[in-house]
């Protein structure tokens, strides 16, 4: 009887500290980027406090780190911040990867902000097909297409498994 006591006063606080740690790990890793390391085609500049401004149409191509700490294989949320300035166009993100062994490459379903609507954007990239799978080992990279006339932004991406 007093070993069963014990082993129970041992064991209780031992799986409280394992669930407690288990629980912990559901939290994840995640990584913020300043879209001023991004590149663009089109009229676009990098102002350090408002990331990329674009006047008018044009595509921004932000690289997603692939390390230990965070490879992009195991990231299931990506979010593009910014503001659409365009009340004729709309602003799209995609995950995207360009391959390593060959010429292309593809990206998966986007997210868009309304067509008319002006105003700061989360957008909230769907699909990770390119991240993961077979796609896992090629470069991986966001691809943010403004649309319209206005002047918009893109401030940065958030990343998170």
């Amino acid at each position: 009887m007093y070993a069963m006591k014990r082993s129970v006063l041992f064991l209780g606080p031992a799986m409280l500290g394992a669930i407690l740690c288990w629980s912990s790990m559901g939290l994840g890793f995640y990584r913020r980027m300043n879209a001023n390391r991004c590149e663009a085609d089109g009229w676009c500049n990098g102002a350090a406090n408002n990331g990329f401004v674009c006047f008018g149409a044009a595509s921004v191509f932000c690289a997603i780190p692939d390390d230990t700490a965070l490879p992009k294989s195991s990231v299931l949320y990506a979010h593009v911040h910014g503001y659409d300035g365009s009340t004729d166009g709309s602003v799209y993100a995609y995950a995207c990867a360009t391959y390593k062994n060959s010429d292309g490459g593809g990206c998966g379903a986007g997210a868009s902000t309304s067509y008319a609507g002006v105003g700061n954007y989360q957008l909230d990239i769907p699909s990770m097909t390119y991240w993961q799978g077979l796609y896992a080992s090629d470069f991986g990279f966001v691809l943010v297409d403004v649309v319209g006339t206005g002047n918009s932004t893109v401030r940065g991406i958030w990343v998170s498994n």
